[in-house]
């Protein structure tokens, strides 16, 4: 009553409905049990579950799931893990940092997730259980929340099984860190019998405890929710029920007589691989992947079902005949809709509406229609007809299949009708391939080279019949028991001979063979043989080479399984192997190894362009990544044009670069592991492993913690000897694994190693290798400390030529790294300091004014972004005007250009014509014209006495000749530059006057008339326009 009169006060009839409903629940769990209330997903709007948040703290619960109403108006909070984070792991992913100090703080860090395994490994002998059962992706939720707060650990013991996973690795990971002085809060159950397995759990805890010597952990409390209305709350509440805590979200805040939607938000896909919530409660069981929904209407217009089904499905249509899989049916049935209806529309993206919503009156009509298309059997008060919801085979499929990989899939023992099937099998398959059937031997083109330690044939010959009557019935099967017995038998064959089941599944991999493909996807979803065959696929693709078949078929097979989400958590201890593997194959694709022996891939018996087989591989390698959590790796590769290159016969090696660097930013777990596999391939005979190794080494010393495995000294040697190689490859990753030490703080000190082997890698006739000498060189300058004043010396004769280079790549990384320098440079260019860098900026000045008109677009940039960086530097205050004359080829931002160099350099004219002059005879029009005009605006600025009558006369010549120029704006501007020139000429040979007249005219000039150019047909196009955007006006 109480309750009621403050909710009154409150204005509010509903509020008073929850209290009271609250303070009904709390009088039949008792005053011992704690009540959570966490029914906002449940509400009626989140405003709805704001109050009843607070009315049912009123009302007597003891805490609340909603944030919100803690932080407002002051209600306990609490909560348990939730089910998506727990199955967000894939049991692959490895702590950033897995050391954790102990809770007093004293003594020194562990590894939990060690500490964890090895306790995992006691848990399961006690409890009767193999290591393998328990789920890794589980664990690995587990132990990330446990370094998260080990202060407030807590398991969700259902999300795969609660006996054979959730209870085991809980286990692990409090007994783990018990042993460091922390305690477990609790564990929750949300599915299931909760009363009998709060008991049975209790008394795990009691016996565990007393086994291991844990006192506390028979103590640790057990939560329960899951639909929990006040029958089963008092059937909870019963004494001896050891249920501590209970989680009520429905009905407390809704009326239990009117319906409620039971939705949530599950977890069904992670990086586009599918993923299902697996349960013994089988009511809680997700569907998996991305799904489109559509209604199917009969003749009469009632609806006659909805249809689930992939998103990358084509839609059902009317009058098609669909095979189907009703939910709860044990058979699927065939329906033939008249009318379908697709029903999921898009209403909102990132948060905007796509199209206005209805008024009120239309969503009226639109919902009495729909009912008026519900069958009467449906709407019938009495013993109403249930509404069917059905899956299109695809998606059933995929349902058995996830289904059968889960942690309450049936042991691997081969049971009674597994047996029978097995004494099938072999006949089946002999009669069907009559003599093809042949014991697989050591030197068979597609086993392992580890097949020597077989011990006889007649073993390895009956693997192969099993295998291959598998190959042969498996796809006459029907869905369901029958087939998942066969995989059965497959994965109890693997489990003992996985070696023997590879080498007689690999010959029908090759071509693709669907049935192949579902015996691979079968063995990769079962833990505890997916590791064995996985590491007898890496054997066999590291014992062949190129486009061999056997080495092809490996491949494929790999791809299939690790496209399985959760397989590559077995990849665990080889996963630098395997990974190098992949992108060597791919190294010896691009180049077409092969053996003599071997028949080339593009010939009919191995289906497909060899390009397939490298799609395949790369497919293979972005599993391999995006299930160890390196989605963001594919991405990078994607957006960067990485796999394109991996692929490129001539391009492999940058891909292999790209690879390395997109690890080291969003991979990093397993760079130690692959820097130390690299080491032994880097002296390897074989020219593709080497290359690659020695692509990957270069990229992975970006990493300052991998790059410290070896000593620098040792690092820096190695990539010296690479300097003397005769291959030019070898020489360019060397070149880029100096600019890589470069950027290591601390690395300054070896300059006087680095500077001598990159300034005579600028003479090197190969792009690449100058373009690294150069990258490295900027790298070196960015670093603190860097030696300015003997860069500059160093680079002033070498950097000149490197300006006008004929290659677009070379002339921008020369024109950024002056820019570079004069950056790092400027306090001294400030201070007025005549060192080697002043004269290395007024000798480049010239050219960087002409290649703002580069027809290299990344070469004009560089020289704009360059003399910006020289206008801070010696504060001439022309920024506006460079910019002007780089985009729109401004006449008079030029000539103000010219007026301000001609005042502040007036010794330098002369320098600074002649280098102009040279560019009169460039093969590029827009060149031409550009140094025609700046000499006609240099001309015009000088001194009468400042430039001598020799170099006048042959500017005249050369101009003269240019004035005939096939290119008329070349010929058009030539003109009016030369009439300058003349005038100039003249100005010098007038009679001499009076000292002071004469002082006054040299002082006063330039009296000549201001040329006057046309606009500029050259000018530089936008990058706009790359996005088909237009220019703008």
């Amino acid at each position: 009553m109480d309750s009621q009169m403050y909710c009154f006060g409150q204005n509010s009839v509903d509020v008073c409905l929850v209290a009271t409903n609250a303070a009904r629940l709390r009088l039949i769990a008792g005053p011992d049990k704690r009540l959570l209330e966490m029914g906002l997903r449940r509400a009626q709007g989140p405003d709805g579950g704001f109050t009843a948040s607070i009315y049912s703290y009123l009302g007597g619960f003891n805490s609340s799931s909603n944030t919100l109403a803690g932080q407002l108006r002051g209600v306990p909070v609490a909560g348990t893990l939730a089910h998506s984070f727990v199955t967000s792991f894939s049991g692959s992913e490895v702590p950033p940092d897995p050391m954790l100090a102990p809770a007093s703080s004293e003594g020194p860090t562990v590894d939990l997730a060690a500490s964890v395994n090895l306790w995992l490994k006691r848990v399961c002998t006690y409890l009767g259980l193999e290591v393998q059962e328990p789920h890794p992706g589980e664990r690995a939720a587990f132990v990330a929340y446990a370094l998260a707060l080990p202060r407030a650990f807590q398991g969700l013991l259902d999300s795969y099984s609660v006996r054979r996973s959730g209870l085991p690795n809980f286990l692990a990971v409090a007994l783990a860190l018990g042993e460091l002085g922390y305690r477990a809060v609790g564990v929750r159950l949300d599915s299931g019998d909760l009363l009998q397995q709060a008991q049975e759990i209790r008394g795990i805890f009691r016996t565990v405890g007393a086994e291991f010597q844990v006192p506390w952990l028979e103590s640790v409390p057990i939560a329960v929710s899951n639909n929990i209305d006040e029958k089963e709350l008092a059937r909870l509440a019963q004494k001896g029920s050891e249920v501590n805590i209970i989680g009520i979200g429905t009905s407390v805040v809704t009326c239990p007589k009117q319906p409620s939607m039971g939705c949530v938000y599950k977890l069904v896909s992670v990086g586009g691989q599918p993923r299902m919530k697996l349960t013994e409660d089988h009511e809680k069981q997700t569907l998996p992947g991305s799904k489109a929904a559509f209604r199917l209407l009969d003749s009469d217009g009632f609806f006659l079902m909805d249809l689930l089904q992939l998103a990358e499905e084509p839609p059902p249509k009317a009058g098609q005949e669909l095979r189907v899989w009703p939910r709860g049916a044990q058979e699927p049935c065939t329906v033939k809709p008249a009318q379908v209806e697709p029903l999921l529309q898009l209403c909102l993206q990132q948060g905007q509406l796509c199209e206005p919503l209805p008024s009120l009156d239309e969503s009226r009509t639109f919902a009495q229609q729909s009912l008026n298309h519900l069958n009467p059997a449906h709407k019938q008060l009495q013993s109403p007809r249930v509404y069917p919801v059905a899956l299109s085979e695809k998606l059933q499929a995929l349902v058995d299949s996830l289904g059968a990989g889960g942690p309450q899939a049936e042991p691997l023992e081969v049971v009674p009708e597994a047996e029978t099937y097995i004494q099938t099998l072999t006949p089946a398959s002999e009669a069907q391939h009559g003599n093809e059937v042949q014991p697989p031997t050591a030197g068979s083109e597609n086993c392992s080279p580890q097949d020597v330690q077989e011990p006889g044939p007649e073993r390895p010959y009956q693997v192969h019949s099993l295998v291959r009557g598998l190959l042969a019935q498996v796809p006459s099967l029907a869905e369901g028991r029958p087939r998942r017995a066969a995989l059965r038998v497959l994965s109890a064959l693997a489990l003992e001979h996985a070696q023997d089941v590879v080498c007689a599944l690999l010959p029908s991999s090759l071509p693709p063979d669907r049935a192949a493909a579902e015996l691979w996807r079968s063995l990769s979803r079962n833990q505890r043989v997916n590791g064995q065959v996985l590491v007898q696929l890496l054997w066999a693709l590291k014992g062949t080479t190129g486009p061999e078949p056997g080495a092809l078929a490996a491949t494929r097979a790999l791809g299939e399984m690790l496209a399985v989400s959760g397989c590559v958590g077995a990849t665990r201890g080889f996963y630098p192997h395997l990974l190098l593997a992949l992108v060597t194959q791919l190294h010896e694709l691009a180049q077409g190894v092969h053996s003599p022996e071997s028949p080339k891939v593009w010939e009919p018996s191995h289906r497909g362009p060899p390009h397939s087989h490298a799609s395949c591989t790369v497919e293979a390698l972005k599993a391999l990544l995006t299930g160890d959590g390196g989605r963001m790796v594919v991405t990078c590769m994607e957006q960067a044009g990485g796999w394109r290159r991996l692929v490129g016969a001539h391009t492999h090696l940058e891909g292999v670069l790209l690879l390395a660097s997109a690890m080291v930013a969003h991979a990093d777990h397993h760079l130690r592991g692959l820097f130390a596999d690299l080491l032994p391939r880097l002296r390897s005979t074989n020219e593709p492993h080497r290359l690659t190794a020695m692509a990957f080494f270069t990229g992975l010393l970006q990493s300052r913690p991998t790059a410290r495995l070896l000593r620098e000294d040792v690092i820096l040697e190695r990539l010296r000897t690479w300097q003397c190689d005769p291959e030019p490859t070898v020489r360019w990753l060397g070149l880029l694994g100096l600019g890589h030490l470069a950027m290591n703080r601390g690395k300054i000190r070896h300059v006087n190693t680095l500077l001598p082997v990159l300034l005579r890698a600028l003479g090197e006739g190969d792009a690449r290798l100058v373009g690294a000498a150069l990258g490295a060189l900027r790298r070196l300058l960015l670093q603190p400390g860097a030696p300015v004043r003997l860069l500059s010396s160093e680079l002033r004769p070498r950097l000149l030529p490197l300006l006008d280079d004929a290659r677009d790549s070379v002339r921008a990384s020369a024109v950024g790294l002056l820019g570079t320098l004069v950056r790092r440079g400027q306090r001294g260019l400030r201070l007025g300091l005549r060192g080697p860098l002043r004269k290395l900026v007024l000798q480049s000045l010239v050219p960087l004014l002409l290649r703002l008109h580069d027809s290299s677009q990344d070469a004009a940039e560089s020289s704009e972004w360059t003399l910006a960086r020289c206008d801070q530097a010696l504060r001439w205050g022309l920024l506006e005007e460079m910019v002007t004359v780089a985009h729109y080829d401004s006449p008079e931002a030029l000539s103000r250009v010219c007026h301000r160099l001609v005042q502040r350099y007036p010794s330098h004219v002369k320098h600074f014509l002649s280098q102009t002059q040279g560019y009169l005879r460039s093969p590029q029009d827009p060149l031409r014209r550009a140094a025609t005009v700046l000499i006609g605006f240099l001309v015009y600025h000088a001194s009468p006495s400042g430039v001598s009558q020799d170099l006048l006369d042959s500017l005249f010549q050369d101009l003269g000749q240019l004035q005939g120029d096939p290119e008329s704006a070349v010929s058009a501007a030539a003109h009016v530059t030369a009439q300058q020139v003349a005038l100039l000429a003249r100005a010098q040979v007038r009679p001499h006057r009076p000292s002071l007249l004469r002082f006054i005219r040299q002082h006063s000039y330039p009296a000549r008339p201001h040329p006057l150019y046309d606009d500029s047909p050259f000018l530089r196009r936008s990058r706009a326009s790359q996005w088909n955007c237009p220019e703008p006006r």
